[in-house]
């Protein structure tokens, strides 16, 4: 509950105006304002009326306020209104309402005016930039990075828009590889020399998607021929094996039963 303003009417009741927020999503905020009688000794009324202006709807409520008699400890709504306002991604909104309270108790005639701020409804987060040279190299995409929510990095081959691997959780400028398996999709399903991928990051707040942006990257895709290396593929530069161990060829060459680097 926030309260904007109070009028005391003596020295122990007094008027209050408010609003309270009660949902709060991606698109929409709903609030309640109000304006509320707090009696904590007791309060007389003959008659009252209470015209409350609205800005969103551009319609004035008004309201016959209780009848004669008198009102003991308690709070008495004495009128509300419900809005959903919509909002862009990402977007704070000031609302406000004005209205005036006439009664013939204690000669309360009182006017106001508030304006309070809606929070930012949630926004995915952008990407800055992505970086990357080759198809087996590392890559990585930059952004700003909020507190309130985490992130995950989604890679989906440009040419048939498949997701092949995401990594979770990442963080900006975190450099990843692609795994063999991708690695293979992708020479499966596109043969170019000039790979794009599509780097999403999908933006979490807690267990709920808020939502994802992207940005294509071009990678070199080096073709050439492959050895099995301590069980990874590599590309063959080609390597050689030297006394039991796996060396990029420069090339060698073996002399006289050792292996001497080539000149």
């Amino acid at each position: 509950m926030a309260v904007l303003g109070t009028h005391y009417i003596d020295s122990y009741n007094y008027l209050q105006c408010g609003y309270d927020i009660t949902g709060h999503d991606n698109t929409t905020t709903t609030f309640v304002r109000w304006i509320r009688l707090v009696v904590q000794g007791h309060v007389s009324w003959s008659s009252g009326v209470i015209d409350f202006y609205s800005p969103t709807n551009r319609t004035a409520l008004s309201y016959e306020v209780g009848s004669q008699g008198t009102w003991y400890g308690g709070t008495y709504t004495l009128a509300q209104e419900m809005t959903s306002v919509t909002q862009q991604p990402g977007q704070e909104l000031i609302m406000g309402f004005r209205g005036k309270i006439n009664t013939s108790y204690s000669a309360v005639n009182w006017e106001f005016e508030y304006s309070f701020q809606l929070p930012a409804t949630d926004a995915p987060t952008q990407i800055t930039s992505v970086s990357g040279d080759k198809l087996k190299g590392d890559i990585s995409a930059t952004f700003t990075a909020s507190s309130a929510y985490n992130y995950r990095l989604r890679v989906v081959l440009s040419k048939n828009n498949s997701p092949m691997q995401t990594f979770s959780p990442y963080t900006s400028g975190q450099a990843v590889r692609l795994s063999e398996q991708s690695l293979a999709y992708i020479n499966t399903y596109d043969k170019s020399s000039q790979v794009k991928l599509k780097l999403y990051l999908e933006t979490y707040k807690g267990a709920r998607k808020i939502g994802e942006t992207y940005k294509v990257l071009t990678l070199s895709n080096t073709k050439g021929l492959h050895i099995r290396i301590n069980g990874v593929w590599k590309d063959a530069i080609p390597y050689v094996r030297i006394n039991g161990q796996w060396k990029e060829s420069i090339p060698y060459a073996r002399v006289n039963n050792q292996w001497k680097e080539g000149i």
